[in-house]
């Protein structure tokens, strides 16, 4: 029946998250350097791209895709292999300044924004109503 369908939902969920709690009390190394990684690598990929697109106007899709790889490209290798003098910590701090350079580029040589997209964007940046 639907209600007992209901309730062994309910049981598995709360099963699985008390286990989840336990391991997240003392997670395995792994674990940590795994969940560290990938959100270091979606920081190092998106933030650049994301806030330069929300406020420059002429950032075109080249430009995001450029910074997105570039900086995904530059912080997983230097992160997993720790190459020396440079810390795994420091990863970010290569490769954000590598996505804002591939963003540069791609804003210079890739096809330039419609200006239909352009108004677009502009309008969301006024306070006048829409």
């Amino acid at each position: 029946s639907e209600r007992a369908r209901s309730m062994m939902n309910i049981v598995v969920v709360t099963i699985l998250g008390a286990i989840a709690m336990l391991l997240a009390r003392n997670p395995p190394e792994f674990l940590t350097r795994l969940y560290s990684l990938a959100v270091g690598a979606i920081g190092a990929s998106l933030f650049v791209p994301v806030v330069v697109g929300l406020w420059n106007t002429r950032v075109n899709t080249t430009a995001g895709v450029a910074g997105f790889f570039a900086g995904l490209l530059t912080y997983v290798p230097i992160a997993v292999l720790e190459p020396a003098g440079i810390p795994a910590f420091a990863a970010i701090l290569v490769a954000l300044p590598a996505s804002a350079i591939a963003m540069l580029l791609g804003t210079r040589f890739g096809s330039s924004v419609s200006p239909s997209v352009a108004r677009e964007v502009a309008a969301l940046h006024t306070d006048a109503p829409r």
